[in-house]
């Protein structure tokens, strides 16, 4: 199977215009079937004042269609805690951290330098 209940995933929104700003949601798989994904979780926007993402406070349920072509799906570690994981911007690029161990770039452009 694709995927499975307690499969962790970072959904990204892709930019279908310069001007669409990023946006993130970070879950646990809770059923799926069909290409259809439930998955609760936490959704992730930028603060533009700050220039940093944060977290939206509520925990969420969404259905993602896995074979749509304005989604990018990553599967994360399922050890990791939702709680934990952020998003740094940095000077290299955005990653997308979560304690003790794991690091994933999310940068759309990287240094050949």
């Amino acid at each position: 199977m694709v995927l499975e209940p307690g499969n962790h995933l970072l959904i990204v929104h892709r930019r279908l215009f310069e001007a669409d700003h990023s946006r993130f949601f970070v879950g646990k798989v809770e059923g799926y079937e069909c290409g259809i994904a439930r998955v609760s979780g936490y959704s992730f926007g930028r603060d533009h004042l700050n220039s940093k993402f944060v977290r939206k406070p509520d925990l969420r349920t969404k259905l993602i269609g896995i074979s749509s072509g304005t989604l990018i799906i990553y599967c994360l570690p399922n050890n990791i805690s939702l709680d934990d994981v952020v998003f740094d911007v940095t000077e290299s690029g955005l990653k997308l951290n979560c304690p003790p161990d794991v690091s994933l770039n999310l940068s759309e452009y990287f240094h050949l330098h």
